[in-house]
């Protein structure tokens, strides 16, 4: 059995899975800066973190 290799293909891949944890990290950073200006602004969260 053989496996076929495309070097192409895997590169195009990791790239735009690289990509996708880049959106990601930045959605999460503008979340984070949202929530941190609105708790500065005296807002209470309106999901209260799970405390175990």
């Amino acid at each position: 059995m053989t496996l076929s290799f495309h070097p192409v293909r895997s590169l195009r891949q990791v790239v735009h899975q690289i990509g996708h944890a880049v959106n990601a990290s930045a959605e999460y950073s503008h979340a984070a800066r949202q929530r941190q200006a609105a708790l500065s602004r005296g807002e209470r969260p309106a999901v209260q973190p799970l405390a175990f």
